[in-house]
């Protein structure tokens, strides 16, 4: 056999062995796009009525095996519709559920994307909700095993907000998430918290929260301070800790048990107590101003006007701000 025959001869079996490597894993990895879309069918018919939203195969936990993200739904004008979600496996040639409807929870689920997060080589869902008016939210799952999970996200129970991914970077990956509220849940502060992913988590970092103008009247000055005292408890802003530091008195005390948070609510609403079967705090504030000095009573009562607690902040006028000199409370309030 002459050199040039043996050099045709080894060329011909390496293209043999390369495209039967090729086809045998294709047979293994891909089926038909009818065939999973009969086996959703047959789980849910309704969604031969619906419209596709997304379709996409991805190896989500690389384990080998392909996985099917579909959604289905209704198109409108301003807003897509998920009705029925599904992530099913290609388990070497046979279709297994890895899971069903897992995105209808809470608002509804409007659009969905596959995305990457930084420190991490699997792929996760992300599905986009919203009530249809002030609210967009986001809700990120991951395959783990057999099963789908909620692993972060959020969308304001308040009706009001927006997250949406962010900290991308050039290979496509997230940083993680920004969660920003302005409703009654943060007591009327404006406030952005960024959730960082770390070691398959998502950990809630620093807060920057809108302050707004220093406080004018010595009530003032005492409700923002208890405003953002409650709100110190759940966020980590150094605005936060400026205006207290600007306030005065003392940013180390504790809250006590007491819900402090419906107490400011229900004063910042102006609602009075009722006879609903639920606890609830109320607030009542009265303000002794004489010049340059201030004392402001807080009384702190249940729904049947019962005292709970207690508290008198004692203020002084310095180059225009009211600042607090001193607390005391007929118990322990803070």
């Amino acid at each position: 056999m002459n050199l040039r025959l043996k050099f045709i001869l080894s060329i011909t079996l390496c293209f043999f062995l390369l495209t039967s490597c090729s086809m045998s894993e294709a047979a293994r990895t891909l089926l038909p796009a009818n065939h999973y879309l009969q086996y959703m069918e047959h789980l849910n018919p309704d969604i031969s009525e619906m419209d596709e939203l997304f379709y996409q195969e991805n190896d989500l936990d690389n384990d080998g095996n392909m996985e099917i993200i579909a959604a289905f739904g209704h198109k409108y004008t301003d807003e897509n519709e998920i009705a029925a979600c599904f992530v099913l496996r290609n388990n070497d040639g046979k279709i297994q559920l890895v899971g069903k409807d897992f995105c209808i929870e809470g608002y509804w689920p409007a659009a969905m994307q596959l995305v990457k997060f930084t420190g991490s080589d699997q792929t996760y869902i992300a599905v986009n909700v919203t009530n249809g008016l002030n609210l967009n939210g986001l809700y990120i799952y991951e395959v783990n095993g057999n099963s789908v999970n909620h692993i972060g996200g959020k969308a304001s129970a308040t009706g009001a907000g927006n997250t949406y991914l962010d900290n991308k970077l050039n290979d496509g990956s997230y940083g993680g998430f920004t969660y920003s509220q302005w409703s009654y849940d943060v007591l009327y502060y404006p406030v952005t918290t960024f959730y960082s992913f770390q070691n398959g988590a998502f950990v809630q970092q620093t807060s920057i929260v809108d302050v707004r103008d220093y406080p004018e009247s010595p009530a003032d000055a005492v409700i923002q301070w208890l405003s953002l005292k409650e709100l110190s408890q759940n966020y980590n802003s150094d605005d936060i800790k400026t205006r207290l530091n600007e306030i005065g008195g003392s940013v180390d005390h504790n809250m006590s048990n007491i819900d402090w948070y419906s107490a400011l609510f229900n004063y910042i609403m102006d609602f009075e107590p009722s006879n609903e079967d639920y606890q609830n705090t109320f607030m009542n504030v009265n303000e002794t101003t004489k010049g340059q000095t201030s004392t402001i009573a807080v009384s702190v009562t249940d729904q049947d006007n019962k005292e709970l607690t207690a508290v008198t902040f004692s203020l002084s006028l310095c180059d225009g701000k009211w600042h607090i000199d001193s607390i005391n409370a007929a118990s322990k309030m803070l």
